[in-house]
Order: structure tokens, then C-alpha cells, then sequence
């Protein structure tokens, strides 16, 4: 069969599944890991770049709030590997599809086979099957968990919390990294100027001269780029939210990100909004599903709260109490990695998760056959 893969966020626009290089040589490694996981196992595996993102300088990526062109990445890339088996291979049976996706490749993941449901065309033009959709740690409801998530001041030293956080201060350091990402973005596709959503203070780098003065738009979409230059912007957006009013002990809600009428939009669930509307458009948890779904998560999840599979698992079986779906919530202690040579190891969390997940994928598929 085939599987179809969703990556997760990134701004570094070589962190992609195109970037095929060795695991040693590079800061992106999945598409290797999960090649050969899934490839070795005789699967034909596909996994798009996104928009503004691999070799496409042209866009601005359509973050997180766009999730049906995202979907149809892979979907389009689905007819080229078709192509390619039919033409290469002579591969012409209709084989089985699985679909997957990772964080923000999760919510994509769903939304593929979300418009594989609604358009038959898909299925018949692609020559395919779904059989199993499987996404990992995706953001399914962007409107109310997101919101809710990125307003909430969360206690750094609290040992739990509402959003099941592993690690609080990784929860609360990725806000303004991940809020900035989302709004550029919608900003950029919904033309409004950026600083009628965010607070100028976190726009706008600090400039003395006046001019060539850098902004948030340039480090997330035009800025030349190196090695290691995600971890690099975060740090960026947690500086400049800081000069914001931000602070991961003091207050860490992302209201002093924005500007007063759309931090009271938004929380408000103000749906004359054009960001609100949007978030909502991008819940893409909101229909019943005809397929099996398995919804997999870590128990506790630092980036991407769990929070989001509980919501969707729930719509999902009160639409239809005997559907084919399932959560899976697997303990983070289940998988420990090193934490260094003189520290205990630790689980698992969002950022190291992928590799150990992809095995429990891979059986998920294996047994959907």
C-alpha cells in the first residue's frame, strides 16, 4: 500500500522530506527515519513539502490556519507517485492508502481524508484505497483548544494542568514562536498589515537608525537561513515577546502579543473576526468521519496539547457512537531517551516522539489491512 505523511512545523525550509539526506549530516531526519521504517516494511511512502517551504521561496508558507491546501499538497503528490508506479513499475492496481501526519502535519492528515470523503473523485483519479488515517499529535481544533491554549497563563512549576503540558516552560517558551508563525501567515494570505494583529513591540525588532529595520515577517519568511534556524526563531519570538510584555514566570498569555481588539476578539470566540472566522474554518475536526480514525497522542504533550485528540475523539463518537475510531493515548514513560551523560533519562515529549510513534503507526496500518 501507500502511505501518505504530513510533516510537522517549520520555518527552516530545508527541515523538509525533499532535504533526503543522511541522518548524521543533517537537522531534519524524519523523512530517513521514517522511510526506513515504513519503506522497509514494503510500503510506498509519500511525503510532500509544503508551500513556502522545500524549494519554494515564491510563498509565504499558509500555516496551520489553511489546512485544506496543505491537504491537497499530498494529495496532488499522491498522482505523481501514481504516475510514477504506473509508468516506472508498471504498477497499475488500486492499492491501499494509509494516511498520517505529524503535529502540524496531524491536522492535514485528517483533512485529507476529510475531502477524500466528500469528493469520490479523489479516490478513483488517485487509484486508491483509504484504509486507515492515523495523525499524530495534530491540532484538530484550532477555535477553542487553540485559543484557550495560547490565552492561558500557565504555571511553570505546576506539576499538571488543564493542556496536560510534560514540560510547562517547553509549553509556554513555544507561544510566541507558534502565534507569530500563525498570524504572519494569515496576515500575509488575508492582506491585512501584520501590526493590526500583533502588538508593534513584538512586530518590530528594536532599530535605531530608522532604516532597514527588520520585522517578524523577515526572520520567519525572507531571512537567509543556516543550520539549527528554527531553534534560532524561537528564541528570536520569545525575545521580542518579552519586549512585548511577555514572560514565561510572569505572564505568559500571548494577550500582550496582539492588539487589544484582537486579543479580545479572540478571546471572545468573535466570529466577525477574520482571524476567529479562520481559526474556526480550520478546526478540521468537525465532520463525522467514514473511515477508521485512530486519534495518537502522548499522554502528556508539551507543544501540541492532547487536548485536541480528546475534543476530536469525542465529536467524532457522539456523531456516531459505533464508528470506527479510537484514541490512543501512550504514557511519555513508555519511551525514555537520554538526557545526557550525567542526567537521568526522561520520556518522550512532542519534539522526540516521532520515532517511536512511527513503530506504533506502522502496526496501525499493518492491522488495518
Amino acid at each position: 500500500g501507500i502511505i501518505l505523511y504530513f510533516h510537522g512545523t517549520t520555518v527552516q525550509r530545508t527541515n523538509v522530506p525533499s532535504n533526503f539526506t543522511a541522518t548524521t549530516d543533517a537537522d531534519y531526519t524524519d523523512g530517513t527515519l521514517l522511510a526506513a521504517v515504513w519503506a522497509s516494511q514494503g510500503y510506498v511512502v509519500v511525503m510532500p513539502d509544503y508551500i513556502g517551504l522545500g524549494d519554494d521561496t515564491a510563498h509565504v508558507h499558509p500555516y496551520v490556519v489553511y489546512p485544506a491546501q496543505n491537504a491537497q499538497t499530498g494529495l496532488a503528490m499522491l498522482k505523481a507517485a501514481e504516475s510514477v508506479l504506473s509508468s516506472k513499475y508498471q504498477i497499475t492496481a488500486n492499492l491501499p492508502l494509509f494516511i498520517t501526519g505529524y503535529s502540524e502535519g496531524g491536522a492535514y492528515a485528517l483533512q485529507a481524508g476529510h475531502m477524500m470523503q466528500t469528493n469520490s473523485q479523489y479516490a478513483s483519479v488517485l487509484n486508491v484505497t483509504l484504509k486507515d488515517d492515523v495523525p499524530l499529535s495534530g491540532f484538530f481544533d484550532l477555535s477553542n483548544t487553540g485559543v484557550s491554549y495560547l490565552f492561558y497563563n500557565m504555571d511553570p512549576n505546576a506539576s499538571s494542568n488543564p493542556y496536560y503540558a510534560y514540560s510547562p516552560v517547553t509549553s509556554i517558551a513555544s507561544k510566541p514562536y507558534l502565534s507569530a508563525y500563525l498570524t504572519l501567515s494569515f496576515a500575509n494570505y488575508a492582506n491585512i498589515t501584520p501590526t493590526t494583529i500583533l502588538a508593534s513591540s513584538f512586530y518590530n525588532y528594536p532599530c535605531s537608525n530608522g532604516s532597514n529595520c527588520k520585522t517578524l515577517d523577515n526572520t520567519y519568511f525572507t531571512d537567509t537561513q543556516s543550520s539549527g534556524y528554527d531553534a534560532a526563531v524561537l528564541t528570536l519570538a520569545d525575545t521580542q515577546a518579552e519586549l512585548a510584555g511577555w514572560g514565561i514566570f510572569t505572564n505568559n498569555s500571548v494577550a500582550s502579543l496582539l492588539t487589544a481588539s484582537y486579543s479580545s476578539a479572540l478571546q471572545n470566540h468573535d466570529t466577525t473576526n477574520p482571524l476567529y472566522q479562520q481559526l474556526v474554518n480550520a478546526d478540521t475536526y468537525t465532520f463525522t468521519p467514514s473511515f477508521p480514525v485512530t486519534l495518537l497522542s502522548l499522554e502528556q504533550d508539551s507543544v501540541v496539547t492532547r487536548v485536541n485528540s480528546d475534543v476530536a475523539y469525542a465529536y467524532f463518537t457522539k456523531q456516531n457512537a459505533k464508528g470506527p475510531y479510537q484514541e490512543i493515548l501512550v504514557p511519555n514513560n513508555d519511551f525514555m531517551i537520554s538526557n545526557g551523560q550525567y542526567l537521568p533519562n526522561e520520556g518522550v515529549d512532542h519534539l522526540t516522539e516521532m520515532p517511536f510513534m512511527s513503530v506504533l503507526i506502522l502496526n496501525q496500518f499493518n492491522q488495518a489491512h
